[in-house]
């Protein structure tokens, strides 16, 4: 029952969606007004993500409530920095690697109070559509997921070519395709600028330099929030297929299809708060 709770507790967060390079004012609330109090809305992600850890921690462990709450909730601080640092990633792309590495950290320390093991005991990161496992009993685990691989074979077969530079600088996929000819849900001549599936990032290579920056910012911030969906992975993996993960995704996705609850996602009150 403990185990269930944890799962429907992180995976409000989901990890497909789109970015557009349209000017602020077209965007409806709430995510205009993130633009004018984006201090204030920041300091709600670092307690979107302490808070988070705080119940994955304290109902999955065997310890007491509060004594894996505030496991947890360092773990969330230490994600939170990994996200600020990776923000920059339109800007700088290394830090999107940096970032990466440290919200890794924490979200495996989450993990690792929710399943009952030690705090630092395993490390877990995504590279593309693998997660590799270290420690925690495991030695060295990979394990894949269908979401991410489904992003490859998207990316590629809409002509996207490999940015082997971005990919290496931020640990992530990156593809760059046209992608003009799509336009963005309940947008008018606003056209996508860059898709997030899972792990793997689609940007588009027509729009402008300062767009690309901030669209890139946006979708790496996706593919941190998709770490989330691990521990469903641990908890139900087949044969090395984190089916969990994959399940989680799409049932937590469903609703996001609709214009007026995809505005709202917390995935997405996230990404265009920590965008840059």
């Amino acid at each position: 029952m403990r185990s269930i709770i944890v799962l429907v507790c992180f995976v409000l967060l989901s990890g497909f969606r789109y970015e557009t390079d349209a000017l602020i004012e077209y965007y409806p609330e709430p995510v205009r007004s993130i633009a004018y109090n984006n201090k204030a809305a920041r300091f709600g992600v670092l307690g979107f993500n302490v808070a988070l850890g705080c119940l994955k921690g304290g109902i999955g462990t065997d310890m007491s409530f509060w004594s894996g709450c505030w496991r947890g909730m360092i773990g969330g601080a230490v994600a939170y920095s990994g996200q600020w640092i990776a923000s920059y990633v339109g800007e700088q792309p290394w830090t999107g690697g940096a970032g990466k590495l440290i919200q890794s950290a924490g979200v495996s320390m989450q993990d690792n109070v929710a399943q009952n093991l030690g705090m630092f005991s395993r490390y877990q990161i995504d590279l593309g559509p693998a997660l590799i496992t270290l420690g925690g009993g495991d030695g060295f685990r990979m394990s894949y997921s269908l979401v991410s691989a489904v992003g490859i074979g998207t990316a590629i077969g809409r002509g996207g070519k490999f940015d082997w530079k971005l990919s290496l600088a931020t640990l992530t996929p990156i593809f760059q395709a046209n992608l003009d000819a799509d336009m963005f849900q309940g947008g008018e001549n606003m056209t996508t600028g860059g898709i997030a599936s899972g792990g793997v990032i689609l940007m588009n290579d027509q729009q402008h330099p300062g767009s690309f920056s901030a669209v890139l910012s946006h979708e790496y911030m996706h593919t941190l929030n998709w770490n989330h969906y691990r521990l469903a992975g641990n908890a139900f993996n087949l044969y090395g297929w984190d089916v969990g993960r994959d399940a989680a995704f799409g049932l937590f996705c469903l609703p996001n299809l609709t214009e007026k609850l995809y505005w709202w996602s917390p995935e997405e009150l996230i990404a265009y708060t920590m965008e840059r």
